[in-house]
């Protein structure tokens, strides 16, 4: 009576973890968080120029956000769409989850080589030009 129970339970876990592995594979089209995409050289200037507006905006946002100033709401606004449009462009480069872990990264930064949190002086005077230029482009 035991030997059925036995191959039972060995068929189970058997179709357990066939169906684990099966759902661990990426799909086709699937851009993963550790699939890179090979991008020509030119592409990935520009990638790389875009994660790092994108983590510009969204600091800036969140940060004029935080302030809870009426007056900074459409400028806060703004920022945000430029986040949003950036975004937007490197997820065509190089998919979706690729560009959220590389802006991500590259917030973390750039939060990081601030003097202080309240301080974006030096990222405003480091990227608010360059990178209206590139989203304008």
């Amino acid at each position: 009576m035991k030997s059925p129970l036995i191959i039972l339970g060995t068929l189970l876990l058997g179709i357990g973890v066939a169906g684990f592995v099966l759902l661990s594979q990426p799909q086709a089209g699937d851009h993963g968080a550790t699939a890179t995409v090979k991008l020509a050289p030119e592409d990935q200037a520009l990638h790389d120029q875009l994660v790092q507006c994108a983590a510009y905006y969204q600091i800036a946002s969140e940060a004029i956000a935080g302030m809870n100033a009426p007056q900074m709401k459409a400028v806060g606004e703004r920022l945000a769409q430029s986040a949003a449009t950036a975004e937007s462009r490197i997820s065509a480069l190089s998919g979706e989850q690729q560009a959220s872990a590389r802006i991500a990264s590259a917030k973390q930064a750039q939060l990081a080589s601030l003097p202080s949190a309240s301080s974006l002086g030096p990222l405003m005077g480091r990227y608010k030009q360059p990178c209206q230029s590139l989203l304008q482009g």
